[in-house]
């Protein structure tokens, strides 16, 4: 029985450590918090984004988890970044990155690989090789750079 749990955990670290994703991507972030513009990685995990941006001579670190958000090595809880960003929701940046749907923007527009969502001046595109979002106070765009 004992061997069996060993194995099992030993299948599950092997899981987990084959689930993380990592891109090739062109950033640009202009937020109240972070401003940023040039190439990076992307990497994905469960529960897990880390979005790194080589940003002249020091890179930017922006790393998104289930319940906090880390900027270079300054943690914030969720609630608390997005606040410094505006009147948006806690799940604004992992709906984003993962190239999910905004339900506070309401109506999707699906396109030929994509989806576009509207609302005032808030604009939410995504393709297969790009997100971008753009309102009064803040733009991100990545793009995907792997084939």
């Amino acid at each position: 029985m004992q061997s069996l749990w060993k194995l099992f955990l030993i299948g599950l670290l092997f899981l987990s450590g084959c689930s993380l994703k990592t891109e090739k991507v062109q950033v640009a972030l202009k937020t109240p918090v972070v401003k940023a513009n040039d190439l990076g990685f992307l990497k994905k995990g469960f529960g897990y984004r880390e979005l790194i941006i080589y940003n002249s001579l020091k890179p930017v670190k922006i790393v998104v988890k289930n319940s906090s958000i880390c900027v270079q090595d300054r943690c914030f809880s969720k609630r608390a970044f997005i606040k410094k960003l505006g009147n948006y929701p806690s799940d604004l940046l992992d709906n984003i990155l993962d190239k999910k749907p905004l339900k506070f923007l309401g109506k999707i527009i699906e396109q030929k690989d994509g989806f576009i969502q509207k609302k005032g001046k808030t604009l939410y595109i995504v393709t297969k090789r790009k997100v971008f979002f753009r309102d009064k106070k803040i733009t991100i765009m990545i793009k995907d750079l792997d084939d």
